[in-house]
C-alpha cells in the first residue's frame, strides 16, 4: 500500500484526477476487510471517554487552523466547497483510519504485537503519507504540507493510542473527525 500509494501520489494520481487516488484506497481497504471479515473486534462502539477526548481534540483542530494562519500559511482548502467539506468531515476520517488504524495497524501488528511498535509506525506512515503531497503541489502550499505533516504526529499517537486501549477503528475515526470538525469551526470564526 504505502509504496503505491505514495509513488502514486507523486506519478500517477496526480496527472488523472485529485480524487482518484481514493478509489485506490477504497479497494485497498476494502480487500483487507475481506481478508479479515472473520475477526472483528476492532468495531467496538467508541466509549465514553472518547467523546470527552473528541471536545480536546475538536479544540487542538481549531488551534491547529488558529495557530497556521499566525504563522502567515493560509489553509489551502476551499472550506466553503461542499465537496471539500464531504472530504473534509467524511471521507479522509472514515478511510484514513480504515487504511492507518486498521489495514496497515492489523499489519505492523502481525510483525511485532507491542503498542509502542504498532503506535510508532502508524503514527509515522501517517505523517509521511500527509508530506508526500509536498512533490506535487505548488511551492506557495509546501509550507503547509509541511506543517501538516508535523501537526498530525501528535494526533496520530492520540487517534493510535485510543485504537490501541478502545480496541476499536470507530474511536479513531470519531477523534479524526474531531480535529477536522475544529479546524473547519474555526475557518469559519
Amino acid at each position: 500500500y504505502v509504496l503505491i500509494r505514495m509513488l502514486g501520489d507523486i506519478y500517477i494520481w496526480s496527472r488523472l484526477d485529485p480524487y482518484f487516488s481514493y478509489g485506490f484506497e477504497v479497494l485497498f481497504v476494502s480487500a483487507v476487510m475481506s481478508f479479515y471479515r472473520h475477526k472483528r473486534p476492532w468495531f467496538n462502539p467508541p466509549q465514553i471517554k472518547d467523546l470527552y477526548l473528541s471536545l480536546l481534540i475538536l479544540m487542538a483542530g481549531g488551534l491547529t487552523y488558529v495557530f497556521a494562519g499566525l504563522l502567515g500559511m493560509g489553509v489551502p482548502y476551499d472550506l466553503n466547497s461542499s465537496t471539500t467539506i464531504l472530504f473534509l468531515l467524511a471521507v479522509a476520517p472514515i478511510l484514513e483510519e480504515l487504511i492507518f488504524r486498521l489495514a496497515l495497524w492489523e499489519g505492523i501488528k502481525a510483525i511485532s504485537d507491542h503498542a509502542f511498535s504498532t503506535i510508532t509506525v502508524s503514527t509515522l506512515l501517517f505523517s509521511i503519507a500527509h508530506l508526500v503531497a509536498y512533490w506535487v503541489v505548488t511551492s506557495s502550499i509546501q509550507s503547509f504540507v509541511l506543517y501538516q505533516a508535523l501537526y498530525v504526529i501528535p494526533l496520530s499517537i492520540v487517534i493510535s493510542y485510543r485504537r490501541h486501549y478502545a480496541n476499536s477503528v470507530f474511536s479513531a475515526m470519531l477523534l479524526h473527525f474531531g480535529f477536522n470538525f475544529g479546524l473547519y469551526l474555526a475557518s469559519k470564526i
